[in-house]
């Protein structure tokens, strides 16, 4: 995957920034010829330069040289973000109706991840339910292949060498005690699996002299404000007792829309009671209860674009077992970017 993140001890020097310069990364695989044909099918979908990088954190597609060359992929192709950056040749296939003349060719970039649409079934809407192999190509890039009209057509693939100019770009991001790290313009297989700089939580130093937070050890590491309430900051590191606590929230448990038409995220916050989120499901007016699929800590998300126009309701379980249901939540004309408060919340 090309998101990491390294845990570091506080006091450090926190810099946000870009870097282009040659570093040892280890790709995935050792692509140095094109791989042997194989089957799939393709489709296409909107958007643009800032959206199109999805799932990868690429923030802008055409600034990170990826340019408008590229594509989603479903789970069987995606591997959780481990093919983010992975380039693939696609030529349409057995359709001539649909399929541009003389069968051209097309590098795309693995830069989004197509979810799953268990509403649908895998041959009729839900293209990128597993184990499908499928590609979601961006609409500028799927003309080459074929008319817009076929909607969804089947192809040939292959991996294929990455060719970018210039060095490995370091984009530095986070908070002075969670650095990440988006990897781009990475060349050869494309897809990064590991890398020397990151290490989390911290195995370079001894887990009671520094790696505090490493491996098995049970360890906070608490907010600066909070700290001071309960040792003098000199301190650095101090022992502690704890417990689980019911946590006490006001108002109702709040659902933040992201993404886009084709790819909703969800942030689940202010969730009183246990306050961890264990599963999340959807459901619209006429789209059915889906179960949503965690992205990042209490990201979660879903591929069914049908619930765009719906009034969203939300049933939120926490890790207690407990199940709270926010009905009609977020209404018919809900947009992207904004915050919907339900009106219950988990009791104490």
């Amino acid at each position: 995957m090309s998101f990491w993140k390294y845990v570091i001890p506080p006091g450090w020097v926190f810099l946000v920034l870009a870097l282009s310069f040659p570093a040892p990364v280890k790709a995935a695989d050792t692509i140095k010829v094109p791989g042997p044909w194989k089957r799939a099918h393709a489709t296409f979908y909107d958007g643009g330069p800032s959206t199109y990088g999805g799932a990868c954190d690429f923030k802008d597609v055409v600034q990170e040289g990826y340019g408008m060359n590229t594509a989603a992929l479903s789970g069987a192709l995606f591997k959780e973000g481990e093919a983010c950056g992975a380039c693939f040749e696609l030529r349409c296939v057995d359709d001539p109706q649909w399929c541009k003349l003389g069968k051209p060719s097309l590098i795309i970039t693995a830069t989004d991840h197509c979810p799953p649409n268990p509403s649908q079934p895998s041959d009729n809407g839900g293209w990128c339910n597993p184990p499908r192999e499928h590609f979601d190509i961006a609409r500028p890039a799927f003309k080459t292949l074929a008319e817009e009209k076929g909607g969804i057509i089947p192809v040939e693939y292959r991996r294929v060498p990455c060719k970018k100019q210039g060095g490995i770009r370091f984009t530095i991001l986070g908070n002075p005690y969670f650095i990440e790290v988006v990897i781009t313009n990475v060349a050869g297989a494309g897809d990064v699996t590991t890398a020397t700089d990151h290490c989390p939580p911290n195995p370079s130093l001894p887990n009671d002299n520094g790696g505090w937070c490493n491996p098995p050890l049970e360890h906070f590491d608490i907010a600066h404000p909070a700290f001071g309430q309960l040792a003098e900051e000199k301190s650095g590191i101090i022992p502690v007792e704890y417990r689980r606590v019911p946590c006490q929230k006001r108002g109702g448990i709040r659902f933040t829309i992201l993404g886009n038409p084709w790819f909703i995220q969800v942030i689940v916050t202010n969730v009183a009671g246990a306050g961890d989120v264990k599963s999340v499901m959807v459901k619209g007016d006429k789209v059915p209860w889906t179960r949503m699929e965690r992205d990042w800590g209490e990201t979660w998300k879903t591929g069914v674009h049908e619930l765009v126009g719906e009034s969203l309701t939300f049933r939120v379980k926490t890790t207690d077992g407990r199940s709270c249901t926010a009905w009609h939540v977020a209404p018919k004309d809900w947009q992207f970017g904004q915050t919907y408060e339900g009106k219950k919340n988990f009791r104490m």
